[in-house]
């Protein structure tokens, strides 16, 4: 009897981490392709070498390696000088690769195998544990189409919320088991019409793993039988991922409709079903913290067609499962060393998923500048440069969308950028890329002239030194620390307002005078009369652009000079473009006071200012 009993044991065992090892072989499998796609590579890679290393300029890298001492202090000899030369070539010739190929760096990461905690509905022969549940009746004035959160609590069994077993397939579509994997899945909501229901499943979780995903498969009565020829109440299924905070962090919704075709149909039965799928949820910016994943089926908002759903394997992708397509987007890496070079572009590459476009409130591209240090944001920006098939451009990206509202401390940022796209007139989750060239900011102005604004306002405490510029005019409210060098150098006055103060007791250099920006790819640092003269020569004149009165109450007006003005836009802070027009003068009295982006189109260039509305 003994023994019985241990056999049983060991089989429950096999049976609950057999669901476990199935993804365990999936990642495995998934891990050797990326290893081998790495390695194919490797032989592009060397292929890219040996193309390029006889024909690409290397002045910079052999100046590099003039500089290097060996560490015995002696010079290098001709062997280890050559080598080290030919080191440094492949080394830079690798990262052009790189620069052409970003998407490939992934391959050299491996994905984390996440582990299972009662995902599979699997414990103790089928259970719930970690999981809560709660469904609502709505009528024709509370349902609110894809806004609902089922609040009252109910427990499985239930008829909106009820563990199913593998035993029979879906009582309406005979070929689509309840069950993914494994003996047990949960079913939410109910294949019956009649009430506007709505119900919700609810896990909490602290993120340990970079995803969390798992499987379903959804079932809707066809809307299009004729109960819908007036509104567009669908039912619909929605997948949402809330911070610690209760904030929605990630959301994706599918309504309950043959079009776009998300859906089989059957047509006896009159049933629109996925089949089972996946979802894949990127979780890696939440490592460490607690989230909370909420799943809502809900009937039309007539009550006159159900939905419902199975739900499976909330642990690791689940293998041979049909993820949704997602659209991509990437930034192209920036060079990190030296001053940047203004304007900045700032490039990369997308893809979206068939069906989707690029069409409604707040679908489109976004750069998001954020400080470094915080990774707070500093400013959104949009409508990027669209104009070659899966290729954006933020062109002419100026001081201003770094300092929006005038000089602050802050040096160094990097970038993120978001893309949103709408499928079926639902705008679906952002899809986000971070950090062109880790490790370090993307943009660092720190030992480097500011970026040249018409009008710079210094109102944080100054504590390094630095050289703040502007074409026009500084107006500086605040502290220098002692001990430091600071200049302020711009083109019409230097104000030094209340709360400016600077000791003379201490040892620290203060310059303000009036003179043209300079820009940071023109700062040299040798002290050779030639170089200093020919820099001298090319630095360009207070600008010949300007909009005036500014500050201004709400009219203004351009001043393009001797260049033809073609048109131009005005931003606020968010990236929403909120005036635009193609004359020289412009009435913005209806908008909030702040900073605005006005983005001034001429004949031959582009060119960006802020706008105070006072």
């Amino acid at each position: 009897m003994k023994r019985i009993l241990i056999l049983f044991a060991v089989c429950a065992a096999i049976i609950k981490t057999s669901a476990q090892s199935n993804y365990q072989t999936t990642y495995l499998a998934q891990e050797q392709e990326r290893l081998d796609k790495a390695a194919a590579t490797e032989v592009e890679i060397e292929n890219f070498i040996k193309q390029n290393i006889n024909t690409f300029d290397f002045t910079s890298v052999i100046n590099a390696v003039d500089k290097v001492s060996p560490e015995t202090g002696k010079s290098f000899s001709a062997s280890d000088y050559e080598s080290a030369v030919n080191t440094a070539k492949r080394q830079k010739l690798r990262n052009e690769y790189f620069k052409v190929h970003p998407e490939k760096i992934s391959l050299y990461f491996a994905k984390v195998l996440q582990q299972c905690t009662n995902g599979g509905f699997e414990e103790n022969g089928g259970s719930v544990s970690g999981f809560t549940f709660a469904s609502d009746v709505y009528n024709n004035n509370t349902w609110a189409q894809y806004a609902l959160t089922p609040s009252t609590p109910i427990t499985p069994p239930n008829p909106n919320a009820i563990l199913v077993d593998n035993t029979s397939p879906d009582p309406n579509i005979s070929t689509i088991p309840r069950v993914y994997s494994g003996k047990h899945a949960i079913r939410l909501n109910q294949p019956s019409n009649g009430s506007i229901t709505a119900s919700m499943l609810s896990r909490q979780f602290i993120v340990n793993e970079k995803y969390v995903s798992f499987a379903y498969a959804l079932f809707f009565q066809n809307p299009t039988d004729g109960g819908h020829e007036k509104d567009t109440r669908y039912g619909y299924y929605q997948v949402r991922l809330k911070n610690s905070t209760g904030n929605i962090v990630y959301q994706r919704t599918v309504k309950g409709y043959p079009s776009p075709a998300d859906f089989n149909y059957n047509y006896p039965n009159n049933i629109l079903y996925s089949g089972w799928r996946c979802e894949n949820i990127d979780t890696s910016q939440y490592l460490g913290k607690l989230v909370t994943l909420e799943i809502i089926v809900s009937n039309c908002g007539n009550s006159g067609h159900y939905g419902y759903g199975y739900f499976d394997d909330f642990c690791g992708l689940p293998p041979d499962c049909n993820v949704p397509k997602v659209g991509s987007i990437s930034l192209h890496p920036r060079r990190k060393t030296g001053c940047p070079e203004e304007p900045l572009n700032i490039t990369g590459n997308y893809q979206i998923p068939p069906n989707a476009i690029f069409q409604g409130s707040g679908t489109g591209i976004f750069l998001d500048i954020l400080e470094a240090s915080t990774g707070n944001l500093v400013t959104t920006l949009a409508y990027p440069n669209m104009s070659s098939p899966n290729y954006f451009s933020f062109n002419s990206v100026g001081g201003s969308a770094f300092y929006p509202s005038g000089m602050t401390s802050n040096s160094e940022f990097n970038f993120r950028v978001r893309m949103i796209y709408s499928i079926g007139g639902i705008n679906q989750p952002a899809v986000v890329s971070y950090n062109t060239n880790p490790p370090g900011p993307d943009v660092s102005f720190k030992n480097c002239n500011s970026p040249c604004l018409e009008e710079m306002y210094v109102k944080e405490r100054v504590m390094v030194s630095q050289t703040i510029q502007a074409s026009g005019n500084i107006y500086a409210s605040s502290e220098i620390d002692p001990n430091l060098e600071v200049t302020y150098r711009a083109g019409y006055s230097v104000s030094l307002l209340p709360g400016f103060y600077v000791t003379g007791d201490d040892v620290g250099i203060f310059h303000a005078y009036i003179g043209p920006c300079e820009n940071n790819n023109m700062i040299l640092k040798s002290s050779q009369p030639g170089l200093m003269a020919k820099a001298t020569e090319e630095l360009s004149s207070p600008s010949d652009i300007k909009v005036y009165p500014n500050p201004t109450s709400g009219y203004f007006k351009i001043d393009t000079g001797n260049e033809k003005l073609l048109s131009w836009e005005m931003y606020d802070t968010s990236g929403k473009m909120v005036l635009k027009g193609n004359t020289i003068e412009a009435e913005a009295h209806h908008l909030l006071k702040g900073n605005y982006i006005l983005k001034i189109s001429l004949e031959k260039r582009q060119i960006t200012k802020t706008v105070m509305l006072r």
